[in-house]
């Protein structure tokens, strides 16, 4: 999870680069980044609910 993680942020980056250089719109670079975004926060909680339950699991061993 952590490598989809980080290539979603160096998408991001992409997507400001593209925009930047009027490669597209700035209608469709707001949709992309929005759902970019929102990849990042899912991505992001659930690396760490799974870092919490490990912690979790290594307590509990």
């Amino acid at each position: 999870m952590n490598v989809a993680l980080k290539e979603l942020v160096e998408t991001r980056m992409w997507l400001k680069i593209i925009v930047m250089r009027r490669y597209i719109e700035d209608k469709s670079f707001a949709s992309l980044l929005g759902e970019t975004d929102e990849l990042v926060k899912i991505f992001h909680s659930s690396i760490m609910t799974a870092r919490k339950r490990n912690e979790s699991d290594a307590m509990t061993d």
